[in-house]
């Protein structure tokens, strides 16, 4: 179990719950916590999805460089993997669509699409992470509209803030990679994971009431609490 996990990276699902808690609140609609649920659960299944996809694709590259990962290891099969994301990317959709309808459903495809295109190019071109933080935007979007039907401009904003911030992330994570940023204690990149839902937390407390911006403290507390259990990068 502890490998699907690994594999699934779920130490990072706090991120995308406060992604979706935040896009949901600044969509205009009213909150409908089935709706909310709804999302949370498709949203977590194609996140889950992707990072499966993710070490599939890497499992000949992640022998040589990371073998402690579930599938060099041997705890988990590519075939497994494949399986396991594929289940999770179909229902994700479904769920989607019970959300939110056709609209919802659409954007929903096209997050799949930049998942998918994300994990086949990441090792090909430096410019890969514009899809990554494309799918990190797609998060609000599918949220809002299913929430709302529309897409309102401070879920707008904050999913392109979020956008930037991926891409600030992902050129860390080179740095660090690469040994040009020095650690001190953790490291920087999943300190950086938990400063996604913290961001959030700050537009909801500007847009919506001071109060919320505990669930962005929240967020990124757990976002750390569960990268001490099962490391998300």
């Amino acid at each position: 179990m502890y490998g699907y996990l690994q594999l699934c990276r779920v130490s990072n699902l706090p991120t995308v719950w406060v992604n979706v808690l935040a896009a949901c609140l600044l969509s205009g609609g009213d909150l409908s916590w089935l709706k909310v649920s709804l999302l949370l659960t498709g949203i977590s299944m194609a996140y889950c999805g992707g990072m499966a996809m993710n070490d599939c694709v890497d499992s000949a590259a992640d022998t040589l460089h990371r073998p402690e990962r579930p599938i060099p290891s041997g705890r988990i099969t590519v075939t497994q993997g494949t399986v396991l994301y594929v289940i999770l990317f179909f229902f994700a959709v479904v769920t989607f669509a019970a959300a939110g309808g056709i609209p919802a459903f659409a954007a929903g495809i096209f997050l799949l699409i930049l998942i998918v295109l994300y994990n086949l190019v990441h090792n090909l071109s430096p410019l890969s992470v514009i899809p990554m933080a494309g799918c990190r935007f797609m998060i609000y979007v599918v949220s809002g509209l299913a929430c709302s039907g529309t897409l309102s401009f401070p879920l707008l904003a904050l999913a392109t803030v979020q956008f930037g911030y991926i891409l600030l992330l992902s050129l860390a994570a080179r740095l660090e990679k690469g040994g040009k940023v020095k650690r001190r204690g953790m490291p920087l990149v999943p300190v950086m994971l938990a400063g996604i839902p913290v961001v959030d937390g700050i537009a909801l407390a500007f847009v919506v009431g001071p109060g919320w911006f505990t669930a962005g403290i929240a967020g990124g507390a757990a976002t750390l609490a569960f990268q001490r259990k099962v490391r998300g990068d």
